[in-house]
């Protein structure tokens, strides 16, 4: 019977090499993976151009086949816009987003709490060599103090003063940030009205002036039948119905660059409030402009520098300013904080399951200072520049005052000036008006000079000076809106007295509670 030698420490050694092995295949197996997965990944712009359309198409398609029940007025108009413009709502999400940051930015004020858990595993234990100082002989030790799988946890709290501080000022930036997109947003909102109503009476107005040019275009048809009749019983001369066949030509070409006005002008409309150029709808209000016009204040009692406090206490850009001045006021302040040294207080639990420990958890309290003194002169130069900052914000804020201050002139001028042109051409389309009824009983009594060739002249005359007058009539609604969004008025309180304005206007702060409500609920 026989027995075999086995060498220990050779099996040992296959047994190492082999898991070593194992090792390093996983190794290159993972880096091979994740090389060939970034290697691998494509981008496919057609299918997410295709997938992208899709949603899109979708999103307004309701839109569409949008239909309105009864006509639009303005104030629907306005309502519809403010609900559904992209570009509103695209600010809308961006106060919201300043609202979320300035939540993350409070939180960023409390200690740190940091929780973490470590599995080890070695495959052999942890043996030292131990060296005799006096002989050199080297010994080694039959004993182990650590295992070789080791579990740990730990729990700890660490709260550093100079970042508590700093976190501080940036949460107070935060608000004041958020506080600048809400007036952004009140400001667009004001500007949007402002075009939504320029569109809209434009539109009235070209709706209603192409209803007066198609009257005018049946009585001209109306005196071009009878001419036609007269040069057949040739009693009267062929020109005559050549003229009038001219004017009625002209008629059409009115009213084929109306009905184009008209299309374009609902189109626009249709995009300032967020629908398709499919959507359907009737406009109300064709017969409220001598109401309207009524309620215009006169140009000639408007005080400037009344409209100037006005337009300084209401306009959302001053109170931007004034927030933007305070950031960089905190922006110096965090300059002049991060130039001191950071203290750190620290408690943690922790717990460690090795078995050659007496005590496995334990508790650690402590206290720190840290400064790097070779970032102080950087950090000085640093806070100089903020300070000046603040000088160059407080400089702006005056640039932006005087741009107010000047910009209410001119917006009252121009509706002085639209004013008075829109007067000249009522006067003028009054005087046609009257030459035209005076034409028209002259060729009814059958005097002569006073033929329907001169009637249909007039009637010509007549639209064209009506043309001209609602343009004008056009022009001077647009420069009162601009006025009033000059001021820095919503849609709201376009009505308010200009002449004798109140004491107790509402400024814009006051008028931002409706937007923070809608941000929160929604």
């Amino acid at each position: 019977m026989g027995f075999t030698v086995v060498d220990v420490r050779k099996c040992s050694f296959r047994k190492y090499a082999g898991r070593r092995l194992s090792v390093w295949t996983g190794l290159m197996v993972c880096v091979a993976v994740i090389c060939g997965c970034a290697d691998v990944y494509e981008v496919d712009l057609t299918a997410q151009r295709q997938k992208n359309l899709e949603s899109d198409l979708a999103f307004f398609k309701p839109r569409e086949n949008m239909r309105f029940s009864a006509p639009l007025t303005l104030s629907d108009a306005i309502r519809v816009g403010l609900e559904n413009n992209l570009d509103i709502r695209v600010r809308h999400m961006m106060t919201q987003i300043a609202d979320d940051t300035t939540v993350a930015e409070k939180l960023k004020m409390l200690p740190r709490l940091n929780a973490s858990g470590n599995l080890f595993w070695r495959d052999k234990y942890l043996q030292r060599e131990y060296v005799d100082k006096t002989t050199g002989a080297v010994s080694l030790s039959n004993s182990v103090s650590e295992d070789t799988t080791r579990k740990t946890l730990s729990i700890g709290l660490s709260w550093n003063i100079l970042d508590f501080g700093l976190s501080y000022i940036r949460s107070r930036q935060a608000v004041m940030n958020a506080e600048v997109k809400v007036m952004e947003e009140q400001r667009q909102a004001q500007t949007l009205a402002m075009e939504i109503t320029a569109a809209y009476w434009a539109s009235v107005l070209a709706e209603r002036d192409l209803d007066y040019i198609r009257e005018i275009e049946a009585s001209v048809r109306e005196y071009k039948d009878k001419a036609h009749m007269m040069v057949a019983q040739r009693r009267l001369d062929p020109i005559a119905v050549k003229e009038m066949e001219s004017q009625l030509l002209r008629l059409t070409i009115s009213a084929s660059e109306l009905q184009a006005d008209i299309a374009d002008r609902r189109i626009e409309l249709c995009r300032l409030m967020g629908l398709t150029p499919m959507a359907r709808f009737d406009l109300a209000e064709k017969d409220v402009f001598d109401a309207y016009l009524k309620q215009l204040p006169d140009a000639r009692l408007l005080d400037p520098k009344k409209l100037e406090l006005i337009s300084l206490n209401n306009r959302p850009e001053m109170y931007s300013a004034d927030l933007q001045e305070n950031i960089q006021q905190d922006e110096a302040r965090a300059a002049l904080v991060s130039m001191f040294p950071g203290i750190t207080f620290d408690a943690s639990w922790k717990y460690d399951a090795d078995s050659h420990l007496l005590n496995n958890d334990w508790v650690d309290v402590g206290a720190g200072l840290v400064s790097n003194l070779l970032a102080l002169p950087y950090r000085y130069a640093e806070w100089k520049a903020k300070e000046k900052s603040v000088s160059v914000s407080r400089l702006q804020r005056l640039m932006l005052t005087a741009g107010v201050i000047a910009q209410v002139h001119m917006a009252l001028q121009d509706y002085r000036n639209k004013a008075q042109h829109f007067n000249l051409q009522e006067n003028a389309w009054g005087v046609t008006e009257e030459l035209l009824e005076m034409s028209r009983e002259r060729n009814a009594a059958g005097m002569k000079g006073f033929s329907d060739t001169v009637v249909t002249q007039r009637m010509l005359e007549s639209m064209l000076s009506r043309l001209e007058r609602d343009r004008s009539l056009v022009a001077l609604l647009n420069s009162y809106n601009t006025l009033l969004v000059t001021l820095g008025f919503e849609y709201s309180r376009w009505h308010e007295d200009l002449v004798h304005p109140s004491g107790n206007m509402p400024s814009a702060p006051e008028l931002n509670s409706d937007i923070r409500s809608e941000n929160r609920g929604g």
